[in-house]
């Protein structure tokens, strides 16, 4: 049972409750109305969202990266923040662009280039923002790939920032500096995430090694937030591929969450051979750089082309979605961490229905998970939305966020820090070939201060 300490509301009009309920404008007398009200309400009540709008429209080939965890973030002023990439076709020297866009106070801003590359450009880029607003983005880059290696060698992780009001710097930050002397020495696919005293970590996955064995590596910034200039990346290896050097193992498709004791937690996929399902896999990383034990999360959990996703929430407990193919179906997984214990799950985010996949998630304030997947519908795909009670586990609220005439994928979100408000942004492609970048945000709560104050018992 759950018993109020102390509930105050400064609300202008009907409002969300975090725990269920409705909020109303009121009058002392009918405070105890309103508390009894509350208390009887289920966990998670129902939400209302604006009307899509349109972002980006082109007919290039705009994609998020695969992990669309990083795709965007909201500050501490309520500004959406949003990352993509337009790919270019392999083979011959790429064009590749990394596009940076925001989205205030109903304003959709241009798009800015990010990376300043002399030639390839780059892609799969993740975002993050610390505590002063400033944006960081990270993303593989193609500038040292060469016509030998037909373009797809010497991949690099780069990075950039960009401070408030201000525009990112044509001196990207070069992450990985490896001269393996094959050309599969080779980074993919970062994510970013903002750690204590705004310390950045990116993680990634690398071929460095020999070409063959895939391995997780994390990098932390220093507390001035640099990253220093260094040969070789040996020491921000986190996984142990290299064991069975032979048989093609791959730890790859990272996802992190920085946690504000300094630790950060890391997924991972395992996989041999390539291909099929990922053995989701993950570990704790101290302050101090210690490494926990590897833990096995499931038997099986995403994709390459689909890997697993992480959150934390503000009082360090994780949450994960991944995709598993049961029963003919790609259904939505979600799993959760309680602070220093183990983890628990699965359970389906979806109704079973239609085959599901891409799912990605974000906290609230109060510790709901809202998930985000898209939905197949013979060819086409929905964009869908449900929220889940860690506690109690129950998935609430399932509803379609897409127009129904619409092919909607690969669909990100992120929650307003300050008033729990849901953005979701995803990827429509058009019958003319065209694609575009849609959102929908949750309508507009009018809560001016909110406080609670819960006790567990």
């Amino acid at each position: 049972m759950k018993s109020f300490e102390y509930l105050r509301f400064t609300l202008s009009s009907m409002v969300r409750c975090s725990n269920g309920g409705l909020g109303f404008a009121f009058s002392p007398t009918c405070q105890i109305l309103l508390l009894s009200l509350v208390l009887l309400a289920p966990p998670i009540c129902a939400v209302e969202f604006d009307e899509p709008f349109l972002i980006y429209q082109g007919g290039e080939e705009i994609q998020f990266s695969y992990n669309t965890s990083g795709a965007m973030a909201v500050d501490s002023k309520g500004r959406i923040h949003l990352v993509y990439f337009i790919a270019d076709a392999g083979g011959s020297l790429p064009d590749n662009r990394i596009l940076y866009q925001t989205i205030a106070d109903g304003s959709v801003s241009s798009p800015a280039r990010v990376d300043s590359g002399d030639q390839g450009g780059g892609r799969h880029p993740t975002l993050a923002v610390d505590s002063q607003d400033a944006v960081h983005i990270a993303w593989q880059d193609y500038r040292h790939t060469t016509a030998p290696g037909n373009y797809i060698d010497n991949l690099e992780i780069y990075y950039d920032k960009k401070t408030p009001g201000g525009s990112f710097s044509i001196d990207d930050v070069r992450i990985t500096n490896t001269s393996a002397g094959h050309m599969g020495d080779s980074g993919y696919v970062p994510n970013i995430d903002i750690g204590a005293d705004d310390r950045i970590e990116i993680a990634w996955y690398d071929f460095t090694a020999n070409g063959n064995n895939a391995d997780v590596y994390l990098r932390r910034s220093t507390g001035q937030g640099a990253f220093p200039l260094q040969e070789g990346i040996e020491s921000f290896r986190i996984t142990d591929a290299l064991s069975d050097p032979t048989n093609y193992t791959a730890n790859w498709m990272p996802d992190v969450a920085a946690l504000a004791d300094g630790s950060s937690y890391v997924i991972w996929g395992f996989l041999e051979g390539w291909q099929g399902s990922f053995q989701l896999q993950g570990r704790s990383i101290l302050s101090d750089g210690g490494l926990g034990p590897v833990e096995k999360i499931a038997d099986q959990g995403g994709r390459f082309l689909d890997p697993p996703r992480l959150a934390s929430d503000r009082d360090g407990n994780l949450g994960l979605a991944s995709s598993e193919f049961v029963d003919g179906f790609y259904q939505v997984n979600f799993y959760y961490k309680p602070k220093a214990s183990d983890w628990i799950g699965p359970i389906r985010a979806n109704d079973g229905s239609l085959s599901s996949s891409q799912p990605s998630l974000a906290f609230d304030s109060s510790g709901i998970a809202h998930v985000v997947w898209q939905e197949d519908l013979s060819g086409m795909y929905q964009a869908m939305l449900a929220s889940i009670d860690p506690q109690t586990f129950a998935v609430n609220d399932r509803r379609i966020l897409s127009s129904e005439d619409r092919d909607a994928r690969t669909p990100a979100i992120a929650v307003d820090p300050r008033t729990d408000q849901i953005y979701v942004v995803w990827i429509e492609f058009g019958w003319d070939g065209d694609r575009s970048i849609v959102g929908r945000s949750e309508a507009a709560t009018g809560v001016t201060d909110w406080k609670m104050y819960v006790s567990n018992k």
